[in-house]
């Protein structure tokens, strides 16, 4: 019980609060930037194929039947190479004529359609632009295929995923413990309120909730409480001289009678003298 009432304070349900919707901002946040991240890598895979498939339709030579792909410098290659470039020209009987890097196993070698292509090949997964090359006779068409790993953009994509695993956990510890210190030194006036009011009892009114020169809800409250407290000093104090004014004038007509029954009971009486003695009484 002593652990629910603790757990149901402000001071805790504020810290919760705040967590809580600092947990919501920052998941949401992670969310989008891990849509946007995505979303940002896939394109620049998508444009990083098209530059390099426009400078490669440079070295195709299509004055000849069937095209064919002019001898590209060993720079050229290797650049390709450690970009993660694949690509080959495929003649329109399904024959690889020229390749460029490791192409895949696994992707059909003749094409369907121009375009962006995904596909899974040996435990990886391709990214794989495929552009129609026409020759100058117009005789014969040839595609041209660039593909790339999409490995890169995994290890990113778990990079960031991994990141935001940690961070998000420490940055909700970090938020907590600010949290509760906020809360403790928001709330610390409302302590010395309620230890204040609990002091004051009905022998000593005096005491008072001090007030800090703040226009806040805190010092609000205090002024409220001050001024209730004033009322209800002021009210037992008038029923304190009331019941003192009251015992007053009660004494005197009492001290009269309690001597009249003293008198009358000093010796036996006759039951006329009782009967005078009450209804002086009365």
């Amino acid at each position: 019980m002593k652990n629910w009432t603790r757990l149901n304070t402000l001071h805790t349900r504020l810290t919760l609060w705040y967590v809580a919707l600092l947990a919501v901002t920052v998941l949401g946040f992670c969310l989008y930037l891990q849509f946007e991240l995505e979303l940002s890598l896939a394109n620049q895979v998508d444009a990083g194929l098209q530059v390099a498939a426009s400078q490669l339709l440079v070295d195709v030579d299509d004055s000849v039947d069937p095209p064919m792909l002019r001898p590209m410098s060993d720079s050229a290659v290797t650049q390709l190479m450690q970009s993660r470039f694949a690509l080959r020209l495929v003649n329109e009987s399904g024959e690889v004529v020229a390749e460029v890097g490791i192409f895949p196993e696994g992707i059909p070698v003749t094409p369907t359609r121009t375009g962006f292509t995904t596909a899974e090949a040996e435990g990886t997964t391709w990214r794989i632009l495929t552009q129609r090359v026409e020759t100058q006779t117009q005789q014969f068409d040839a595609w041209l295929q660039m593909a790339q790993s999409l490995n890169m953009v995994a290890d990113t994509r778990s990079s960031v995923l991994r990141i935001i695993l940690i961070g998000v956990p420490l940055v909700l510890i970090v938020a907590g413990l600010g949290g509760t210190f906020m809360a403790t030194r928001a709330l610390r006036p409302v302590d010395a309120i309620t230890r204040t009011v609990q002091s004051i009892n009905a022998t000593d009114m005096t005491r008072r909730i001090p007030i800090q020169q703040t226009a806040d809800e805190i010092g609000r409250l205090a002024t409220t409480l001050n001024s209730m407290l004033d009322r209800l000093q002021f009210g037992f104090e008038k029923e304190r001289r009331f019941t003192a004014d009251a015992s007053h004038e009660l004494r005197t007509p009492l001290t009269a009678i309690k001597g009249q029954i003293g008198v009358t009971l000093a010796r036996s009486r006759t039951p006329d003298e009782y009967e005078a003695t009450l209804s002086q009484v009365q």
